[in-house]
């Protein structure tokens, strides 16, 4: 992956930025431009819900 900053993507329109740094649970992937969010901490939360 590239290296890029939010508000870089934020000014070429893209969704996801990737800084390659480690979120707070240790995932090394994108994070989200609006909110900041890990892309793979929002998938296992998706899972977690729709497994309930």
């Amino acid at each position: 992956m590239k290296l890029i900053s939010a508000s870089a993507a934020k000014q070429k329109g893209l969704p996801r930025y990737f800084t390659g740094k480690k979120c707070k649970r240790g995932h090394l992937t994108e994070r989200r431009v609006v909110g900041g969010a890990c892309v793979k901490c929002s998938l296992l939360a998706v899972e977690k819900y729709n497994a309930t």
